[in-house]
């Protein structure tokens, strides 16, 4: 645990996030990722591991992270480009964020 612990330590410092995702090259450190959520979510994990991956700003749940993520943008959209009329954002400007607010319509 310790190992990869240090290796996320490492990823953070590079990155600026601990949200390795499956897609990132060192399928080692993905997969202790996806584990340690497994892991929190039956309960296997000790308070002093909660507390360390805490420090790290762990995405404990990938969708809920990504939704606030991409509510947060459509937040700054809405006051800077906007100036707080809607939230219709064009494909042009961000199509991710396009089709996130669609869907949540």
């Amino acid at each position: 645990w310790s190992i990869r612990y240090h290796e996320l330590v490492g990823y953070h410092t590079l990155n600026n996030h601990s949200n390795v995702l499956r897609s990132d090259p060192n399928k080692r450190l993905s997969g202790w990722v996806k584990r340690q959520r497994n892991n929190f979510k039956a309960g296997k994990l000790s308070y002093t591991q909660i507390m360390l991956l805490n420090e790290l700003d762990f995405v404990w749940n990938r969708l809920e992270h990504g939704w606030y993520e991409k509510y947060k943008m459509i937040c700054n959209y809405s006051k800077q480009i906007s100036n707080g009329h809607n939230c219709n954002v064009p494909c042009s400007y961000n199509r991710q964020l396009s089709e996130w607010t669609q869907k949540q319509r």
